[in-house]
């Protein structure tokens, strides 16, 4: 009805509202509006306070439902603002035609302060947070970005994971990569300085680095009998790798030499009876060089890393590298180890798949093979590194990419499908020296090229 003019309260006493406390407005507690027969609505009421139960709408068709407890329909720039008490604006939601979607904080450059503002999405679609110090997970930032609770100019702290943070490149490929549970920083790129400051390496590592300048040789050219008269021999000796000799199953020296090929490094190549060898090792002397001195211990996280190139052939062919007690290739040789290993068949020990590189390490005599599931190709460079962590546990890569190992024992060997599985616990104490090597298993000379060796390990 539109008008209760000349209607009898009997008929209409329903279509009134009232309070539902008898006191009415008197209470200091707001009191719910209802209707003459006392059906409650979602209003409470009072002195000073409003209260509704349900959602409320604003420019709301009255037949439509809001879809929200707070249901706004703008009908102008602003369809909501929140002013202080002074009348300047602190909340701002914009409609389509507004510069901003949504502005926070001291927004109206008329109040005092700084005039620090949040904005979400404007009409170019960005957003920003126009502020001194910006905190996420700290309530007290002391930096522009502030994440966790440590400090700096940008801050950001960071769960224990391979990848905790990214940079990427062009195409989403991965440019710079912060590594918190191995503690590094990875750069898939180059890095230039520019400045006049300098690169200084880690100050709390011992590290050996060989690009082979000079060629190793057989042991024998490195030891000069004091009382020959020899020109030809004290010419070798010159000219020979101090720190590096060359051994195996019919080796000279003769079967090294720097590559001829112009891929670089030197080329370790075999004679051609079956199972003929050459071996790059640190020289065997005592007290010649740092590469044997025993110090590269299991629990001084060691790293090695190096790189190959497979020859024009890999079939009837092994070739091994990494850091063992002795230079044989035969897994079951040396209780305590850690070595990429490829052989076409299963000379040095049976193989799951010998058209695959292997990664092979041993604590206390059990072996744990690994099949990589890398398909070893000809002419083909690998670029290998073995870390040994706090815990004396193995991590792996192969050109740059991370395999996980497996920790049972398998024969043959097994895959491991998580790539930052790393092995069991090395044993303690165990002191392990780089080598490098290639065997014929057929009546043909075989060839690698080694590029370089790097070793290091903390000081103390």
């Amino acid at each position: 009805m539109s008008s209760l003019t000349g209607q009898k309260i009997k008929d209409t006493y329903k279509s009134l509202i009232k309070t539902e406390a008898t006191t009415g407005f008197n209470s200091s507690t707001p009191t719910r509006i209802e209707d003459g027969d006392g059906v409650k609505s979602a209003v409470h009421l009072g002195k000073s306070s409003l209260h509704v139960s349900g959602s409320v709408a604003v420019n709301v068709s009255e037949t439509s439902n809001p879809s929200a407890n707070l249901h706004i329909i703008g009908t102008s720039t602003k369809s909501m603002l929140v002013e202080n008490s002074d009348g300047y604006d602190k909340f701002y939601i914009g409609d389509t035609n507004g510069s901003y979607n949504v502005k926070l904080g001291d927004i109206d450059a008329t109040s005092p302060g700084n005039n620090n503002y949040m904005c979400i999405e404007d009409n170019n679609n960005r957003s920003f947070f126009k502020t001194t110090n910006f905190g996420i997970n700290n309530t007290v930032p002391t930096s522009t970005l502030h994440v966790g609770n440590f400090s700096g100019t940008a801050n950001f702290s960071l769960g224990s994971d391979t990848s905790a943070f990214k940079v990427g490149k062009s195409g989403n490929t991965e440019l710079l990569k912060v590594d918190t549970e191995n503690e590094k920083v990875v750069i898939n790129g180059s890095l230039e300085m520019t400045g006049t400051g300098s690169f200084r390496k880690s100050t709390q590592r011992v590290e050996l680095e060989e690009y082979f300048k000079k060629l190793p040789a057989v042991n024998a050219t490195l030891v000069i009998d004091a009382d020959a008269d020899d020109a030809a021999a004290l010419a070798s000796y010159v000219r020979a790798n101090k720190d590096f000799e060359v051994l195996g199953t019919d080796v000279a020296s003769a079967t090294i030499r720097f590559n001829t090929g112009g891929y670089g490094g030197v080329d370790l190549v075999t004679h051609s009876s079956a199972n003929d060898q050459v071996i790059v090792c640190p020289h065997t002397d005592a007290n010649q060089t740092m590469w044997n001195a025993s110090h590269f211990l299991t629990q001084k996280q060691v790293v090695w890393e190096g790189a190959i190139q497979s020859g024009s052939s890999v079939a009837d062919t092994s070739f091994w590298a990494g850091i063992k007690k002795t230079n044989d290739a035969a897994y079951a040789t040396d209780d305590d180890q850690a070595y990429f290993l490829y052989s076409s068949d299963d000379t040095q020990g049976a193989l799951t798949t010998n058209a695959n590189l292997h990664f092979v390490y041993s604590v206390g005599g059990t072996d744990y093979i690994t099949d990589l599931g890398v398909a070893v190709a000809a002419d083909t460079v690998y670029r290998l590194r073995i870390e040994i962590d706090i815990n004396r546990q193995v991590s792996v890569f192969v050109n740059d990419v991370q395999y996980g190992l497996v920790t049972s024992a398998t024969a043959g060997g097994a895959t491991q499908s998580v790539a930052t599985t790393k092995s069991l616990a090395m044993t303690s104490g165990v002191p392990l020296f780089p080598f490098v090597g290639v065997e014929t298993l057929t009546t043909a000379a075989k060839t690698i090229i080694l590029f370089y060796e790097r070793i290091s390990r903390i000081i103390g």
